[in-house]
C-alpha cells in the first residue's frame, strides 16, 4: 500500500510537471509534433495514475477486509479460550468430587482421577 501511494504521488507530479510543460511550451514557439508527444505523454501518465489509484483502492478495501477477518478470529480464539477454561475448571471441579467421594467411601483405596483420551473425533474416559 505503502509503495502504491508513493508511486501514485509521483505519477500524479508527473502529470502536475508535463501539464505546466505544456502551458509554457504552448506560449512560446514548439512545433506540433512536440505538442503531439508531450499530450501522448500526458495521456500516458494519466492512464497509469488511474491504474495505480485503482490499485490502491483495490488494496485498500483488501486490507480493511483481511482486518475485519482478523479481528472475527481474534475474537473467536479468545471465546474459545474462555469456553475451555470453562470446562477445564469444571473437569476439575468434578475430579475434585469424585476423589472426595471415593475418600470417604474407602479411605485405603485410591483410585486415579478418569484420564481424557482422544479417538478420533470422540474423547473416551479410561
Amino acid at each position: 500500500v505503502t509503495q502504491l501511494e508513493k508511486e501514485n504521488s509521483q505519477l500524479h507530479d508527473a502529470l502536475e510537471d508535463m501539464s505546466q510543460s505544456l502551458n509554457a511550451t504552448s506560449h512560446a514557439s514548439v512545433t506540433s509534433k512536440n505538442e503531439g508527444r508531450l499530450k501522448e505523454e500526458i495521456v500516458e501518465v494519466k492512464s497509469r495514475y488511474e491504474v495505480t489509484a485503482s490499485r490502491l483502492q483495490d488494496a485498500f478495501v483488501q486490507n480493511n477486509q483481511l482486518v475485519e477477518e482478523l479481528k472475527k478470529r481474534d475474537d473467536e480464539e479468545k471465546r474459545l479460550v474462555e469456553e475451555l477454561n470453562v470446562l477445564r475448571k469444571r473437569l476439575d471441579a468434578s475430579n475434585a468430587d469424585g476423589q472426595q467421594q471415593d475418600a470417604e467411601s474407602s479411605p485405603t483405596t485410591s483410585t486415579p482421577p478418569p484420564q481424557i483420551r482422544p479417538n478420533r473425533n470422540r474423547r473416551t474416559f479410561t
